[in-house]
């Protein structure tokens, strides 16, 4: 049976993803750490597209 990953090991890198403020609408996008307000979405999905918009260079993206 093939070994399970290492969870803790997954999240030891920095999350240096950007990220939605849940408090709207409007839907704040932040980068990382709050280090800058990438913009705002009128609805959660548009928000969603700002997201995947800024998303790190080299980012996997899958599904549709």
């Amino acid at each position: 049976m093939p070994e399970a990953p290492d969870i803790a090991t997954a999240w030891c890198e920095p999350d240096n993803l950007p990220f939605i403020v849940c408090s709207g609408p409007p839907y704040k996008v932040y980068a990382s750490g709050y280090a800058a307000l990438l913009g705002a979405g009128a609805t959660p999905e548009e928000a969603a597209a700002l997201v995947v918009a800024h998303l790190p260079t080299g980012t996997a993206r899958t599904g549709g």
